[in-house]
């Protein structure tokens, strides 16, 4: 547990003495996602401990929903960096508490001995999943039941490994609206295509009938399996399912009509989509003075979320998904692939990236 408390303090720490971008708050909050999920993944430690992790998880993203909300509420500062967008005044003026708290909250947590595996999940690492869509989606549902927040309750369950994450910034955009909220995790046993529910996930028998239960499944491959299993077990506890709602990743989901999901290209990223963003990125790149209109933006069929866009002379960029995770030194994962595709640059054994933003590094496109 030493390596997962060095990393985060570090990510925190650099956040803490520079402007704090959203891409370094979301670095520091999938990171205490998975050291959560590992602590309780690997059955050897104490509940206080997993207590604290999840603790230290729900401050991450209550850090980073303030921030992914200022961002795009207020938008940019004419002089912000547009590859991580770097907050100034007055966003870090809001922000800045938060992160103390993270680190407050860090400091709480009890050392242990326990030797944890440390998952590093799909849909941060290749599927191009962004907590931005599911605080999206969040937003939404707190929309659709308005006016329900000073009478009733949230509990969100997240479901597989992504779920300590995402669940967490579920929660986090509830809070923000003036819900009371529980979050905990839902543990699965037996094949992915009939899972149930463990015993020890005692968490569901406590959640009251008036509750509304949100589902939170970041796995592209066996979500709906396991938010279907996780919804019997709230059903088998007395919830009634027109109180369920679903977070799930891709369309498949158990009930479309109480499914909430945002697309990543739709998604606000800041002051723009992911799409706007890496546009501008490659205008700026080549210094171009055209219009975004003008910009031609194609998705490539590839096996990880990849777009070429090309100005109206022909040069284009390829943006290729390089993962929003963290690596076991404290590097996001981009930052990581980053320097490995540098270094095989040098050595002539690939073209050199050119440019980095928001989990996903350029290269020139070659015709």
């Amino acid at each position: 547990m030493a390596g997962m408390r060095e990393t985060i303090a570090r990510l925190t720490a650099v956040t803490a003495e520079s402007a704090a971008d959203v891409d370094r708050l979301r670095a520091i909050l999938v990171a205490a996602g998975q050291w959560e999920h590992a602590a309780v993944a690997s059955g050897e430690v104490e509940g206080e401990t997993i207590a604290a992790l999840r603790d230290l998880t729900d401050c991450a993203a209550d850090a980073f929903c303030l921030a992914w909300r200022l961002q795009s509420t207020l938008g940019p500062r004419p002089a912000a960096n547009l590859a991580t967008y770097e907050m100034a005044d007055p966003i870090l003026e809001q922000v800045a508490p938060w992160i103390d708290g993270v680190s407050a909250q860090l400091a709480a947590v009890p050392a242990s001995e326990a030797a944890l595996t440390v998952e590093i999940c799909a849909g941060f690492d290749r599927f191009g999943l962004y907590p931005e869509q599911y605080a999206e989606a969040a937003q939404l549902w707190c929309r659709n039941h308005g006016g329900l927040t000073a009478a009733a309750r949230a509990a969100v369950a997240g479901v597989n490994a992504i779920g300590s994450t995402l669940s967490a910034v579920v929660a986090g955009v509830l809070r923000l609206n003036g819900w009371r909220v529980s979050r905990f995790g839902v543990r699965l046993e037996g094949d992915a295509s009939s899972p149930r529910v463990t015993p020890a996930t005692a968490e569901i028998g406590s959640v009251g009938v008036s509750t509304f239960v949100l589902i939170v499944d970041g796995d592209p491959a066996e979500g709906a399996a396991a938010m279907s299993a996780t919804a019997e077990a709230f059903a088998a506890c007395g919830i009634d399912r027109r109180r369920v709602s679903y977070f799930p990743s891709t369309e498949e989901t158990v009930d479309p009509t109480a499914s909430y999901r945002m697309p990543r290209s739709d998604v606000r990223m800041g002051w723009g989509t992911l799409i706007h963003r890496l546009a501008t990125r490659t205008v700026e790149h080549f210094a171009a003075t055209c219009s975004l209109r003008d910009v031609a933006i194609d998705e490539l069929g590839e096996s990880i979320p990849s777009y070429r866009i090309a100005m109206p002379d022909g040069r284009a960029l390829i943006w290729r998904f390089a993962g929003v995770s963290v690596e076991a030194d404290g590097v996001p994962t981009a930052e990581f692939r980053m320097a490995e595709l540098s270094r095989g640059a040098e050595a002539g054994l690939t073209e050199a990236p050119v440019d980095m933003a928001l989990g996903f590094i350029a290269s020139p496109s070659v015709v």
